[in-house]
């Protein structure tokens, strides 16, 4: 819930580590080990996700959806957009609405 509210302003391990009280590498194995992910991986899918959601939900344009989770532009959406699904935001929204 934390990372979901927190993603526009760039959640870093060392903020879940904090929020979790512990060392930021005793952190990431507990969290390896239970979400099978690295956080790192675990922000940039829940990322991806919500870009799903905003895309499917709204108009809103692509560098706006890219600003409100936190990318640095919209190439940096795009590229780990096509990383986790294999197309590209605007293909997707475009596929989702026909």
């Amino acid at each position: 819930e934390f990372v979901r509210s927190n993603i526009g302003e760039g959640v870093s391990v060392g903020d879940l580590a904090r929020l979790c009280d512990m060392p930021v590498g005793t952190f990431n194995r507990h969290f390896k080990k239970r979400m099978r992910l690295s956080p790192y991986q675990f922000v940039q899918k829940l990322r991806v996700q919500m870009a799903c959601e905003f895309l499917l939900a709204d108009r809103s344009a692509l560098p706006e959806i890219a600003f409100r989770l936190g990318y640095a532009d919209q190439n940096h959406m795009s590229r780990s957009f096509r990383k986790y699904l294999g197309t590209s935001p605007s293909q997707f929204r475009h596929d989702r609405k026909y």
